[in-house]
């Protein structure tokens, strides 16, 4: 919490959060002050509170995992958001995201949405929404790698052997293509700074682009 203070603290699945803990927190909240092991004196603390959670905060109040005081104090603005089949107009958006995404990432053409790959993510109930279509467009883009695939397929829970890279040295390309690319995009294209994030030298680097077909004007 002192790492926080002068920003924002940000609770996850705040109605998990064991009890115990949820008396030490609203504690902080009211007192705006925490006392590290060790220390002698309290230490000042200013932040804001964003909390989520994928459940109704208030059955977990009613079921004793959420201090209804502690509810109280952190409810101040209440922001819900539906899971994503009960926004099915997202989807169509989300996926071509996704896909374009990964494609950059393992330097391909983004596959196309097909009517039938659209009905089927229509049709599917995201249990794991979000994180569940980025992860089966993932699969989509590396089933494309050998011409083939479809959403159907991707959403299966277990990759097949036509998802991942079919010898040793595809899959280490696959993995240097993946990590080069992402340095390259978050340090901008600066290449000794690239470089220096994966802990090879420039001159290195410059021979992995040109052995692994790499655009680096592509990639940013």
């Amino acid at each position: 919490m002192q790492a926080a203070s002068g920003g924002t603290l940000f609770l996850d699945e705040i109605c998990s959060c064991p009890l115990e803990v949820q008396a030490k927190l609203l504690r902080v909240l009211e007192d705006k002050q925490i006392l590290p092991a060790g220390a002698a004196t309290p230490i000042p603390v200013n932040f804001r509170v964003v909390s989520a959670t994928n459940e109704d905060p208030k059955q977990a109040v009613k079921e004793g995992r959420l201090r209804q005081d502690l509810l109280f104090r952190i409810n101040t603005m209440t922001l819900t958001l539906p899971p994503l089949r009960q926004r099915q107009e997202d989807i169509t958006l989300l996926s071509r995201h996704f896909l374009e995404e990964f494609a950059r990432i393992y330097e391909l053409s983004a596959p196309e949405i097909s009517a039938e790959d659209l009905a089927v993510m229509l049709a599917h109930d995201w249990p794991g929404n979000v994180r569940e279509l980025r992860n089966a467009c993932e699969r989509r883009v590396l089933a494309a790698r050998r011409g083939q695939g479809s959403m159907a397929g991707a959403l299966q829970a277990e990759q097949t052997p036509d998802d991942v890279p079919a010898t040793l040295r595809e899959a280490v390309a696959a993995f240097e293509r993946e990590l080069i690319g992402k340095a390259i995009r978050t340090h901008e294209g600066r290449m000794d700074a690239a470089a220096e994030a994966l802990g090879i030298g420039r001159r290195t680097l410059n021979e992995k682009i040109v052995k692994l077909g790499l655009d680096k004007n592509a990639l940013l």
